[in-house]
């Protein structure tokens, strides 16, 4: 859908905040771009209320929900695309919008894994 935003679901940390996700935030908002980072895990920001509240402010209508992992799993078949009550779809679109999952995970896209071996390369490198 033209008109969509994009969410990525992360997993987050049970232990402690990891600040990753919200600086990933930080710079796709510095390019103005219509994309929104949450995380699945309920002691970790941005949660699900944060990014309810940013699609609201925007008045979105339309979600692509992907994930921001690596491969497609049980989070992503349960947590995020899930016919259950509890996934991020499911409370999405209680919420009014129409939303459209993508299950590949980061993993599963050409580009991605080319980036990914380039930087495993030159880690590397410099050891």
């Amino acid at each position: 859908p033209r008109d969509a935003e994009l969410v990525l679901l992360g997993h987050g940390s049970p232990h402690r905040h990891n600040p990753v996700y919200e600086r990933l935030q930080a710079e796709i908002d510095a390019q103005q771009l219509p994309i929104h980072v949450g995380v699945l895990e309920s002691t970790d920001t941005p949660d699900f209320p944060m990014v309810l509240e940013r699609l609201q402010k925007r008045k979105v209508r339309e979600v692509l929900l992907a994930p921001l992992l690596l491969t497609s799993g049980m989070h992503v078949a349960r947590d995020m695309a899930g016919e259950g009550e509890a996934s991020w779809k499911a409370r999405l679109e209680k919420a009014g919008f129409s939303v459209t999952p993508i299950l590949e995970g980061l993993g599963e896209s050409p580009l991605f894994r080319q980036i990914y071996i380039e930087k495993a390369r030159k880690a590397l490198r410099t050891e």
